[in-house]
């Protein structure tokens, strides 16, 4: 067998290699971000502390739209490397679809519940937590642990869906908008960590098992 005809087999084989299902989704950008929404949660957390809510908001906001902006520039780079590592494309495009499907479906909530309120009663922090927070982060919740279950490489959606439903489940027993801060804030760090290390342990696996091949 000649060079060339190696350099065909090589590549073949490299192409088969890329269609197989043996692909990790994601990569040490994945955790980068992972542990930057954790970050976010600590800010969050720290809105309660009396007089830093104002300031906190402006930076939390600033922080979630350099997290977007990551997550972009994650799905460019899956995008451009999709011939090998054709999954993480796959479900990087899956999960993009679903979270622009998501923040469209809150947003028109949101809009409903607030208009619907201005006919009713005043707009209030038990209205905002009955109507508003509870069923959002209840749905968000579920919905993230439904994803962590389906797939074993999504089990590191687990701890983010885990802090959702928990903080949704506790709200009722909350009394003002720092506490909901507070204890929301400690649950999706706590759960923004639980994932990052699911997701560092994981792709430790792959990695080794990857470099074997």
């Amino acid at each position: 067998m000649n060079d060339s005809s190696l350099a065909r087999a090589q590549q073949d084989l490299d192409t088969i290699r890329s269609a197989l299902p043996t692909d990790f989704p994601y990569d040490r950008g994945s955790i980068a971000m992972s542990l930057g929404a954790t970050l976010c949660s600590v800010l969050f957390a720290l809105r309660a502390v009396p007089g830093w809510d104002g300031a906190l908001s402006i930076v939390l906001l600033a922080a979630i739209a350099m997290l977007a902006l990551a997550g972009c520039v994650w799905l460019r780079r899956a995008r451009v490397g999709r011939g090998l590592r054709p999954q993480r494309w796959s479900l990087g495009r899956q999960e993009a679809v679903a979270a622009t499907v998501a923040l469209v479906a809150l947003t028109v909530y949101v809009l409903l519940t607030r208009w619907s309120a201005q006919s009713q009663d005043e707009w209030n922090f038990k209205r905002w937590r009955g109507e508003l927070a509870g069923p959002g982060l209840f749905a968000f919740g579920v919905g993230t642990l439904i994803l962590g279950l389906g797939r074993s490489e999504r089990r590191s959606f687990l701890g983010w869906g885990a802090a959702l439903t928990v903080t949704a489940i506790t709200l009722p027993w909350l009394d003002s908008r720092p506490t909901c801060w507070a204890v929301g804030g400690v649950a999706m760090t706590i759960g923004g960590v639980v994932s990052s290390v699911v997701l560092w342990i994981q792709l430790r696996h792959w990695e080794s098992m990857h470099a074997r091949d």
